[in-house]
């Protein structure tokens, strides 16, 4: 009889799954599917103590997903809130955020934007413009990663939420500050391609308390739909 784990980390071909009492397995999948997300809760066969097939996922509360010109890219499954991570510097791209905003309304899922490293000089014009989508209804919250990144709590609580936007604009630096760890990865920005570095490689999902959960996404540099 297969066991019902939780995706926590995908990789490709490649998924870690944890099931309700905690056992985690490296998992892979049968026929070389790759129709699996982070957050997606699925059927396992386990192998050994370390290792599991998965059989198919359970039934989607959501699906968070991208188009590029090839394929549809899976990003995450079950999350009920989008964060959309956004600043001042590197040049945030304005047209990747309104389509993360349409994903979230095709998906039913909510979405707040954030305004990071609210204290650059920069930031000031940025949030003129982000000015217009709170009038649209969604809440715009300004955090400063590693000082304020608590002002995202009362938001997430009880919620499964996901860190959404381009590289380098501090989704994993905010991730770590909400954990108090380093766990998720942080790289510097490239100024001269005047865009950050793809830090997280994967999709990641981290237990804040027993009621919330939130994943880090790897950084986009664009959003097809």
């Amino acid at each position: 009889m297969p066991d019902t784990a939780q995706i926590t980390a995908s990789y490709g071909r490649r998924f870690i799954v944890r099931t309700p009492a905690g056992a985690v397995f490296d998992a892979t999948t049968r026929k070389k599917r790759v129709d699996f997300a982070c957050g997606d809760w699925v059927r396992i066969s386990p192998v050994n103590s370390e290792q599991a097939v998965i059989e198919d996922y359970l039934p989607r509360q959501s699906l968070l997903y991208r188009q590029d010109a090839w394929k549809t890219k899976l990003i995450a499954a079950n999350v009920d809130k989008l964060f959309i991570v956004t600043a001042a510097v590197p040049a945030p791209n304005e047209l990747l955020l309104q389509r993360a905003l349409l994903a979230a309304e095709a998906a039913g899922i909510g979405a707040v934007v954030v305004a990071n490293k609210a204290d650059l000089p920069e930031t000031a014009d940025w949030l003129e413009k982000l000015s217009f989508y709170e009038s649209l209804g969604y809440p715009v919250i300004e955090t400063r990663a590693l000082d304020n990144a608590d002002n995202l709590r009362p938001l997430m609580q009880g919620h499964t939420n996901i860190f959404l936007g381009q590289s380098g604009m501090g989704k994993s630096t905010l991730t770590n500050a909400l954990l108090g760890s380093d766990t998720a990865r942080v790289g510097e920005i490239s100024t001269a391609l005047d865009s950050g570095k793809h830090t997280t490689t994967h999709a990641q999902l981290y237990d804040l308390n027993e009621q919330t959960k939130l994943i880090d996404s790897p950084g986009l540099q664009e959003f097809g739909l």
